[in-house]
């Protein structure tokens, strides 16, 4: 998952097609320096980009799938990214370690927001995104402020 978030947020930087995304960010007044303190990247309208990426690495597919990362076509008995043309948003545990990826659509698509399929490190109703951020804050004042997506949160601490 590391390794994924920081592929997607070299794209973000540095791929023309990441163009929206970052117009996106521009437009919701998320900043560069923002933007890298929440990892935020972007996945490219492609079925085998990151896939063929974490292979070079050295991660075989099947394991790219067991991270939520792959999704698999029985069918043709191949594996293909679970998530294209989306601004990538880790999601970490409360020690900061990468455990999944919310992505959301750059034009109308649905759904809107795709998140990563439950997996042993990932269990979407045990998790508060950007709980790793907070909780010290959260413990120092005795108060929380809960807001329903991703980008309120991201706002909330810009």
């Amino acid at each position: 998952n590391a390794q994924t978030a920081h592929f997607f947020r070299n794209l973000l930087h540095r791929d023309p097609s990441a163009q929206p995304a970052r117009t996106y960010l521009q437009k919701r007044g998320i900043d560069a320096a923002l933007a890298e303190t929440f990892q935020i990247g972007f996945a490219p309208d492609n079925w085998d980009v990151l896939r063929d990426h974490l292979a070079h690495l050295g991660y075989d597919y099947a394991f790219q799938h067991k991270a939520g990362l792959l999704k698999y076509n029985q069918e043709r008995d191949s594996y293909y990214d679970a998530f294209r043309n989306r601004l990538m948003i880790p999601i970490c545990d409360r020690q900061g370690r990468i455990i999944g990826f919310g992505g959301r659509v750059l034009d109308d698509s649905v759904p809107k927001y795709l998140n990563t399929a439950e997996t042993p490190i990932f269990h979407k109703s045990s998790v508060i995104y950007g709980f790793d951020k907070a909780f010290r804050s959260i413990r120092n004042a005795d108060a929380v402020v809960i807001v329903e997506g991703y980008m309120d949160v991201i706002a909330a601490h810009q």
